[in-house]
């Protein structure tokens, strides 16, 4: 070879490799950027969520710490044992289903997926998003699993391994099934259970295996993009006006923004959870204690429940010269939202009532706490809806308002020893309501008539 031609050579190995560094720079940049969306994204509906949860939890480890439930789990026998891991499974795969959607389907990545790029790289940057996302609960996961060490390091590690294998496996699963239905997520639900409970009857290393197996078969579908959420829904607003303008409200918040509403719900159903563990382990907590937890409870439940009227009036703010041109009777717009906001509460009636009621006496309670709530609740985030229209900050962010005024009422409550001390506050609003509509109408009319049809001039 002469020199001319290993000059050339050499300039070519040098071009590639500089190429592949380019290549790697883009690559890693563009992983960046992608975390930075999607997180962003997921933060704006999950941030809200988790301060409601870390809240009754903070109280919960304050009176059952980390370390007292742990032991209470390992000595129970092993039938129980699977069956409150996999319900535990069960929460957090509805809790965090929203969230992992965003990060694994949203419709952010949907341009990004038509880029060349190989299988494996968005494999590594979706779990790369998981295990950021999961961190707590695979947290969680190593300190249940610590004790096992003292049978051996080896079975600690594999027990571990299983479990945080199947929950991932079993978030992946849930959201490539997204566009089939209630049903089939409620099957995923199921089948992840399932496995859990598998995984702590079996030996270790079993349910080691099991885990890696379910998780080998749903990386497989990770390297391709995930389903969009099917866009048909049924329904259409129709009946009597409260009925319509309520249905209205609904449809709106569940297509428009379904991640919040799946949040509201992963909230009540974890608010439903924490009372039913209190209740099961009633012996080895105070009674005050455990009626002030279900009191506070039913707070949460009923301000995440009720925030959807709020949600709902954002996203109609846009179409208002619209519904105005109908003629909305007033009476029937108050009701509306009214009907909303307590309709939000209903699933942690649903499930809550038959539930805590038959784990102990003091869960008969928690209908009535959750009644007079609700109808707090509701009546503050209606009256304060139309406060800001009024006062045209109706999209502005109200998050330390909100968690303010929830911890005003737990005080309350607390110093009460009863949820009835929220009425007199309720009637409060109740009072102010009229009149802050009234403010709102004339606030729309002032600034958005050059926007009506019109007919309506």
């Amino acid at each position: 070879m002469t020199s001319d031609e290993s000059s050339v050579a050499v300039m070519g190995s040098k071009a590639r490799l500089t190429m592949q560094r380019s290549d790697a720079r883009a690559r890693r940049a563009l992983r960046h950027r992608l975390t930075a969306l999607v997180y962003r994204d997921a933060a704006r509906s999950y941030g809200l969520g988790l301060a409601l949860v870390v809240m009754p939890l903070v109280y919960l480890f304050r009176e059952w710490p980390p370390w007292a439930i742990r032991d209470a789990l390992h000595g129970l026998p092993a039938a129980e044992r699977a069956g409150w891991m996999a319900a535990a499974h069960a929460i957090y795969g509805l809790a965090t289903l929203p969230v992992v959607r965003l990060l694994l389907g949203s419709e952010r990545l949907r341009w990004w997926w038509a880029l060349p790029l190989p299988a494996g790289w968005w494999r590594r940057v979706h779990l790369q998003h998981l295990a950021l996302l999961d961190a707590p609960w695979l947290l969680a996961i190593g300190y249940g699993v610590a004790p096992l060490s003292r049978g051996g390091l080896g079975e600690a590690i594999a027990a571990g391994v299983g479990f945080m294998a199947i929950t991932l496996a079993g978030q992946i699963a849930l959201v490539s099934t997204t566009d089939r239905g209630a049903a089939v997520t409620v099957a995923w639900i199921a089948a992840w259970a399932s496995l859990v409970a598998a995984a702590v009857s079996l030996p270790s290393v079993a349910g080691a295996g099991l885990g890696l197996g379910a998780l080998a078969v749903a990386l497989r579908r990770l390297g391709r993009p995930m389903p969009e959420r099917s866009a048909r829904r049924r329904g259409a607003a129709g009946g009597p006006p409260v009925v319509a303008l309520a249905r209205l409200g609904a449809l709106a918040v569940r297509r428009r923004e379904p991640v919040a509403l799946g949040w509201g719900l992963a909230v009540e159903l974890v608010a439903v959870g924490l009372a039913a563990l209190a209740l099961s382990k009633s012996s080895a907590i105070e009674p005050d204690s455990l009626a002030a937890l279900l009191r506070g409870l039913t707070l949460v439940c009923a301000m995440v429940g009720s925030a959807v009227s709020l949600r709902a009036t954002r996203l109609l703010d846009g179409d208002r010269p619209w519904l105005d041109s109908w003629g909305i009777d007033p009476r029937h717009e108050r009701s509306a939202r009214l009907l909303l906001a307590a309709v939000g509460v209903l699933p942690a009636a649903l499930v809550g009532t038959p539930l805590l009621a038959g784990l102990d006496p003091l869960g008969r309670a928690w209908l009535p706490e959750l009644l007079v709530a609700t109808a707090w609740a509701s009546l503050g985030v209606v009256t304060t809806s139309f406060a800001l229209e009024a006062r045209r900050a109706l999209h502005r962010p109200r998050l330390l308002r909100a968690l303010l005024r929830m911890g005003a009422a737990l005080i309350l409550v607390g110093i009460a020893g009863t949820g009835l001390i929220l009425l007199p506050w309720a009637l409060l609003d109740a009072m102010r309501l009229p009149s802050a509509q009234r403010r709102a109408d004339r606030a729309r009319q002032r600034f958005e008539t050059s926007q009506r049809d019109d007919h309506e001039h």
